[in-house]
């Protein structure tokens, strides 16, 4: 029926906004890790957006990464590039979830989704670095590499230069971030599940 279906997808959009929201609260909660440097820091936000993902698919991981990036630009100091990172890891983390997700409703589903899309944002974390927020911090925002390699090296000696930064922290601590968001997800997937069966045909 017409009035069933526009009730379910206000639903869906009243639910993906709701997530949104939540996740743009949980990105103000972040923390370092030792030997990892400093600017590198820990938040669960994405938590939000893989629930998202699973529940509505992979499509509906663009809104919920992108307003909540948007929200955090208005106050940022990083001219946006943090931001652009940010949204760009949480899509290359939640949709090849969801897509998996879509395709086997399981624990097993949402455990290869969630390993598969660790991989793709631990390879997607380390090209953002590479070509967008190391050049623009050192051009942009005129932060000397040596500083920066200082800074790094630290707290991680094994980091000297840009190769090193890659090998020695970023990749490390992108496996790190969204394991462990993966590994909560999927001790929270029984309750997470019992939603998904619920809004099913949202």
């Amino acid at each position: 029926m017409p009035g069933a279906n526009v009730n379910q997808k206000t639903r869906k959009l009243v639910a993906i906004a709701l997530l949104a929201a939540v996740t743009t609260i949980l990105m103000y909660f972040e923390t370092p890790l030792p030997f990892f440097p400093p600017f590198l820091k820990l938040d669960v936000s994405n938590l939000a957006i893989i629930v998202g993902a699973f529940l509505f698919g992979p499509w509906a991981v663009i809104p919920m990464a992108l307003i909540p990036n948007l929200i955090h630009f208005l106050s940022s100091t990083s001219g946006g590039a943090g931001q652009l990172a940010n949204f760009i890891l949480s899509c290359a983390y939640g949709m090849p979830a969801g897509i998996v997700y879509k395709m086997m409703h399981t624990k097993k589903g949402a455990l290869i989704g969630c390993t598969l899309g660790t991989i793709c944002a631990t390879i997607a974390g380390a090209l953002t670095n590479i070509y967008i927020l190391i050049p623009f911090y050192s051009t942009v925002m005129l932060m000397p590499l040596d500083q920066i390699w200082a800074a790094c090296a630290a707290v991680n000696p094994l980091i000297v230069d840009l190769p090193t930064y890659i090998l020695y922290g970023v990749i490390p601590f992108n496996i790190f971030k969204y394991a462990f968001i993966s590994i909560i997800t999927i001790i929270i997937y029984k309750p997470i599940s019992r939603i998904i069966h619920q809004y099913g045909k949202i």
